[in-house]
C-alpha cells in the first residue's frame, strides 16, 4: 500500500502516547483494533506463564509506519505476543476494528490494496520466523500432520457438509474416504467423497476455496470397477451418468470395494424403495464455489470458479525440486497430494561448508509461494517433494488479467 492509501485507512484513527513498557497489546487478551507505529518503538515479545511481561523473548521491533494487531482483525484469534512501547516517546495510531470495516465496504479499492498488503505482511513475518528458527539447532523441525478428515466426522461438520451438498438431514452416510476425482471434463481434484441414499457428494478444497461435486444416483447409468480404460488395478470407479457420453471417476485412498459396495447398496435401494423424484436429485453442483464468510465482501462464486479454471494440476516425482531458492517462480502452490520440505541453506560451522536445513514438512491443503506471487521476488527457500506429489499452480500472469477485469471486489476476496 502507498503513503495516500494508508492515510485515507486510518482517517478515523485515534493517537495515543505510550511511556516506556506500557502493554499496548497483551498476549491472549481479546481486542479487535489495527495499530501503526507514527513514533519511537514497539517491542513484540513472547512470554509463558512464569515470565513477567517486559521479561520475554523478543520476537520483533517494529518502527515507524509498521503495523500490528492485523491477525485479530482478520480472523478474530486471540493476540500471540505482547507489544510493548520501548522508551518514552511512543505513539501509537488505533483504528478500530468497526470503523475500519466500515471503511473498506465503502472503498473497494481500498479494500483489495489492504487485504492485498496484509497478505505480503503476514507471508514475510512468517518468512522471518521460518529463518530465525532455522539458526536454533534446538527448535523442532516441521509442523505435525493435518488430521484425515475422513479419520473422525463430527455431527456439527457432517451437517455443514450436508448443507453444502443439499443432501436432507434424514439421509443415512453409508461411507466417506478421502479420493481422488476426475470429472467428464478430465479435471482432477482431491478431497473427501461421501456416499448417501441418493447420491454421492465430493467436496474438495483449492486454494482455500471449497468446491463440490455432486453426482445423483437417478443420473447414473452403471457403476463400475473395470472399463476399456479404468484397470481394477487402479483402484478406481467410474460412475456413467446419462446416455453414457460423461463419467465421473473416483479413485479412494483406501476401501475401495467397500465404497464401491456402498453406492451400489445405495442406489439399489433407492432404486427398489422410493424411486426417483428425477427432476430433484439429477441436481448437480458443478465446481460450485463457497460463499466467503464475509458475505458483504464475497464475489459471484462463477467468477471465483472461473479463477479456480486457471489452476494446473502438476506431478513431482520424491526428491525432485518444486521451488528453487533464488529463482521467481511468481507462482501459488497447494499441494494436493503428497508431502514437500522447505529448506533454506546455513553454514555448518563445523565443516564452513553450506548445508540444507529442513525448517518445514508441508502437507495436502498446504499453500506455498506467497511472496514470489504477490510481489515477485525471488524465492528465499527450496521446496523439494519428499514423496510423489501432486500440486495445484497458478501463475501471477494468468490470473492478473482475470483478477482486474472482475473489479475491486473480486481482487479484495482473492487476497483475504
Amino acid at each position: 500500500m502507498d503513503d495516500a492509501s494508508w492515510d485515507k485507512l486510518f482517517t478515523t484513527a485515534t493517537l495515543t502516547d505510550y511511556h516506556a513498557e506500557d502493554v499496548i497489546v497483551a498476549d491472549g487478551v481479546k481486542h479487535d483494533d489495527m495499530y501503526k507505529v507514527v513514533r519511537g518503538q514497539v517491542r513484540v515479545e513472547k512470554g509463558n506463564e512464569s515470565a513477567q511481561v517486559g521479561h520475554g523473548a523478543v520476537l520483533n521491533s517494529l518502527g515507524s509506519g509498521q503495523t500490528f494487531g492485523e491477525m485479530s482483525f482478520l480472523d478474530g484469534s486471540l493476540p500471540c505476543a505482547n507489544c510493548i512501547a520501548e522508551g518514552d516517546d511512543v505513539q501509537v495510531m488505533k483504528l478500530s476494528k468497526q470503523g475500519m470495516e466500515a471503511l473498506l465496504q465503502q472503498d473497494s479499492e481500498l479494500r483489495t490494496a489492504f487485504y492485498k498488503q496484509m497478505a505480503i505482511t503476514v507471508t514475510q513475518r512468517l518468512q522471518k520466523v521460518s529463518k530465525t528458527t532455522a539458526d536454533i539447532r534446538e527448535a523442532p523441525r516441521g509442523l505435525a500432520q493435518q488430521e484425515n478428515p475422513a479419520s473422525s466426522l463430527s455431527a456439527k461438520k457432517l451437517l455443514k457438509i450436508r448443507r453444502r451438498l443439499g443432501i436432507p438431514d434424514t439421509e443415512h452416510m453409508a461411507c466417506m474416504t478421502q479420493c481422488m476425482m476426475i470429472t467428464p471434463g478430465k479435471r482432477k481434484s482431491h478431497g473427501t467423497l461421501y456416499v448417501f441414499e441418493t447420491a454421492v457428494g465430493f467436496v474438495a478444497k483449492v486454494f482455500g476455496l471449497r468446491q463440490q461435486e455432486v453426482v445423483a444416483y437417478s443420473a447414473v447409468s452403471e457403476v463400475l470397477r473395470e472399463t476399456f480404460t479404468l484397470k481394477k488395478e487402479d483402484g478406481g470407479i467410474e460412475m456413467v451418468v446419462g446416455a453414457g457420453t460423461k463419467a465421473y471417476q473416483f479413485f479412494p485412498t483406501t476401501l475401495v470395494d467397500e465404497t464401491f459396495d456402498a453406492i451400489n447398496r445405495c442406489r439399489k435401494a433407492m432404486t427398489e424403495h422410493e424411486g426417483a423424484d428425477d427432476k430433484e436429485a439429477a441436481r448437480r453442483v458443478d465446481g460450485q464455489v463457497a460463499h466467503d464468510p464475509h458475505k458483504q465482501q464475497a464475489p459471484d462464486a462463477r467468477a471465483m470458479g472461473a479463477l479456480l479454471e486457471k489452476a494446473t494440476l502438476e506431478k513431482y516425482k520424491a526428491g525432485e525440486r518444486v521451488i528453487e531458492e533464488g529463482t521467481r517462480p511468481k507462482t501459488l502452490f497447494n499441494l494436493a497430494k503428497g508431502r514437500v520440505a522447505v529448506e533454506i541453506q546455513r553454514l555448518n560451522e563445523a565443516t564452513q561448508l553450506p548445508e540444507s536445513v529442513k525448517i518445514l514438512t508441508l502437507y495436502p491443503g498446504a499453500v506455498f509461494g506467497e511472496m514470489s506471487f504477490l510481489t515477485g521476488e525471488v524465492a528465499c527457500a527450496n521446496v523439494v517433494a519428499e514423496l510423489d506429489c501432486e500440486i495445484n499452480q497458478i501463475k501471477a500472469a494468468n490470473i492478473e488479467g482475470m483478477l482486474t477485469s472482475e473489479g475491486a471486489a473480486s481482487q479484495a476476496t482473492f487476497y483475504w
